[in-house]
C-alpha cells in the first residue's frame, strides 16, 4: 500500500505541476512530459527501487527535454560569478567582495526567501536594476582579472558554435583587454544557462 500511495502522490504531483497549480511547481512542464514520466512509473510499479530511474529516463530520452525553442534560463548571482570563476579558471581573490557582488545583484547568500530557496524562473532576476548590477560587476571583474585573460578565446572555447555573431563582434571590438573581458561576463551567453 504503501507504494501505491507513494505513485498516487507523485502523480497528482505531476499533474499539478503541469496546470501551474502545485504549490511547489516553479516553471510550467509540458503535458508531454507528465505523460509519459507517470507511463513510466506505470511501467514500474513493480519495481519499488527502480523508479527514480524510470522517471529519469522519461524525462531525458523525451523529445520534448531537448527542443532548442525552450529559452535558457537567467542565471542566479551565485551560479552567474560562479561560472566566471569556472570560465576564467580563475580562484576567487578577494571573497567580501563577491559576496558583496552576489548581494547586490539580489541574492543574500544564506537567506533565501523561502523553504523552497531561490527563484528559479528568469523573471525573478530579469528586471532592469539587476541587469544594471550585473554589468556593474562585470566591468569590476573585467578590471580585476583580464590581466593575463583572451576573452574572445575564452569565449570561444566555452561556447563555440553558441557563441552568436553579435557578442564575438562586441568583445572584438572592445578598446581593452578589460572591456572585453565584462563583455564577455555581461553576454547573453554567459548570463544564461
Amino acid at each position: 500500500m504503501k507504494g501505491r500511495s507513494y505513485r498516487h502522490q507523485f502523480k497528482v504531483s505531476l499533474g499539478d505541476a503541469a496546470i501551474g497549480a502545485g504549490p511547489s511547481s516553479t516553471t510550467a512542464v509540458t503535458l508531454g512530459l507528465v505523460s509519459a514520466v507517470i507511463a513510466a512509473t506505470q511501467h514500474a510499479q513493480h519495481f519499488e527501487d527502480k523508479v527514480s530511474f524510470a522517471v529519469a529516463m522519461a524525462l531525458f530520452s523525451h523529445d520534448l527535454a531537448w527542443r532548442e525553442d525552450h529559452p535558457p534560463k537567467f542565471k542566479r548571482p551565485e551560479e552567474c560569478l560562479i561560472s566566471a570563476h569556472r570560465l576564467m579558471q580563475k580562484t576567487v581573490i578577494n571573497m567580501e567582495a563577491s559576496v558583496y557582488w552576489v548581494q547586490s545583484m539580489g541574492q543574500a547568500l544564506a537567506r533565501a526567501p523561502s523553504p523552497q530557496g531561490w527563484p528559479d524562473l528568469s523573471a525573478d532576476w530579469l528586471s532592469p536594476d539587476a541587469v544594471l548590477k550585473r554589468i556593474q560587476w562585470a566591468e569590476r571583474y573585467g578590471e580585476t582579472y583580464s590581466k593575463d585573460l583572451d576573452a574572445r578565446d575564452l569565449m570561444q572555447q566555452a561556447f563555440g558554435p553558441n557563441l552568436s555573431t553579435s557578442t564575438s563582434q562586441t568583445i572584438a571590438r572592445a578598446e581593452s583587454g578589460a572591456q572585453a573581458l565584462a563583455f564577455a561576463l555581461a553576454s547573453p551567453e554567459h548570463l544564461r544557462r
